[in-house]
């Protein structure tokens, strides 16, 4: 069984992370919890409901919430509901479990399904926080242990942020583990790069085409190879292939 928050916190090693969360339980407290929703019949939504209203939102285990997140909207519940059971999806997120629905780009795609431009201005910024708090910890190998640092990035576009400083945050970003997430971005986006400087696939594909340019042109640039070619010069042999490689695509690409 899963760990409920209370244990996963305490790995969390990162305040400001942690801090992010624990907002989120803050500003989405007085969301009504749900008392029945719709579900497809694929779905057996009267027990599911019941294992997660049966103990406090926190102490959920991932293995309950977990299958929830990757079902929400779309074959259980509504938006509303999704709304009361986000803040633990949010700290399922930061404890990268692997749960598809606690990826940031499913989690800002429930959120667009949402509306969630609509919602109080307190719990948009509790969201963006948290979001952009786990990309920049990512970058320091904090929170939990190799948040993937392309799919907080991901989840900020597809909802609809600016990207400029979180780019230009990775390439300065100087811990070894910043290079090597950087290394496997370059090289899972090479055959996309090549075909006309536009990422895509998987959740790109939902993001504007104008940003997923942008951010093509910017793996391609000089500064993404530079912060490459510094980061072979500070990791071990174990390493080195996947930055020699991300160096590699780069060549045939540009």
């Amino acid at each position: 069984m899963g760990e409920p928050f209370h244990f996963v916190s305490s790995m969390i090693a990162n305040d400001a992370l942690r801090s992010a969360v624990e907002r989120g339980y803050e500003v989405f407290a007085r969301e009504p919890r749900p008392t029945h929703w719709r579900a497809a019949p694929s779905r057996d939504g009267d027990a599911l409901l019941r294992m997660l209203t049966a103990a406090p939102l926190r102490d959920l285990s991932d293995d309950a919430i977990g299958p929830y997140s990757s079902w929400a909207i779309t074959t259980v519940g509504s938006a509303q509901d999704y709304r009361y059971f986000l803040p633990r999806i949010l700290a399922l997120a930061v404890a990268n479990t692997g749960w598809v629905g606690a990826d940031p780009p499913v989690i800002a795609s429930r959120l667009m399904m949402s509306q969630w431009e609509t919602w109080p201005a307190v719990q948009r910024h509790a969201v963006l926080n948290l979001f952009e708090t786990a990309f920049l910890c990512s970058l320091e190998g904090e929170g939990s242990a190799w948040m993937d640092t392309e799919n907080w990035l991901c989840g900020l576009a597809r909802l609809d942020q600016p990207l400029e400083s979180f780019l230009h945050a990775w390439e300065a970003a100087t811990a070894a583990v910043a290079g090597l997430q950087l290394s496997r971005f370059v090289s899972g986006s090479a055959k996309r790069l090549g075909r006309g400087g536009s990422i895509g696939g998987g959740f790109w594909d939902e993001v504007h085409v104008s940003v997923r340019q942008r951010v093509g042109a910017w793996l391609l640039s000089e500064p993404v190879r530079r912060r490459l070619e510094v980061t072979l010069g500070s990791v071990g042999d174990e390493d080195r292939w996947e930055i020699e490689q991300g160096l590699f695509d780069l060549d045939r690409v540009g």
